[in-house]
């Protein structure tokens, strides 16, 4: 079995610093020289900042980029560390040792909840008739999109698909026809030798 891994952390004791940065003293100094208009009495310092600063900009420039790398390199793996969490989270959740019986028990009492179930599958604004959505057994073919195992479980359930609710009142516009005859065909088809 795997140990927990002691983490690593990051160091950042080889991070480019200039040796020129101020510090309290030099920036009162500083300040004062230009409130004053004043010239320093030795500008060497001065000059060798001056002097420098291309090259400690490039520094600089360096060090932000192996950062950014480095930053990115980090957050692409925390993403790619919480999916893998997820998904063994998900290895281990309670529902997977479910046996099938019970499941079909729960994947049918999810059509006897027809309203609020087919609501939550197809939203309001939908132009999906409801009769339509009865027939195609949504709230079904929502779970079957779980998991392999599901989709199998309720695809080879025949008395999952037995009961079979059919409305003729809009079979006269040819669109609606259409895509009704091929529901009740494929709910036919699941039931397969199961009485309706």
């Amino acid at each position: 079995m795997l140990s927990p891994v002691h983490p690593t952390y990051a160091s950042v004791e080889n991070i480019f610093s200039s040796p020129f940065l101020p510090d309290a003293s030099r920036r009162i100094e500083l300040s004062n020289l230009l409130r004053n208009n004043t010239i320093p009495p030795d500008p060497s310092y001065f000059r060798a900042v001056v002097m420098s600063a291309h090259w400690e900009f490039v520094r600089y420039r360096i060090d932000i980029r192996t950062l950014k790398n480095a930053l990115e390199s980090l957050l692409s793996e925390r993403e790619i560390f919480e999916r893998h969490v997820a998904q063994c989270s998900s290895v281990l959740a309670p529902v997977r040792s479910l046996p099938s019986e019970i499941l079909v028990e729960i994947f049918t009492y999810s059509l006897t909840t027809n309203e609020s179930f087919e609501r939550w599958v197809e939203p309001p604004r939908s132009s999906t008739p409801e009769h339509l959505i009865r027939l195609a057994k949504s709230a079904l073919l929502i779970l079957s999109r779980v998991c392999c195992s599901w989709h199998s479980i309720i695809m080879g359930t025949p008395s999952l698909w037995t009961s079979v609710e059919v409305n003729f009142d809009e079979w006269f516009r040819p669109s609606i026809a259409r895509r009704s005859a091929a529901l009740f065909r494929a709910a036919l088809a699941r039931a397969k030798s199961s009485a309706l």
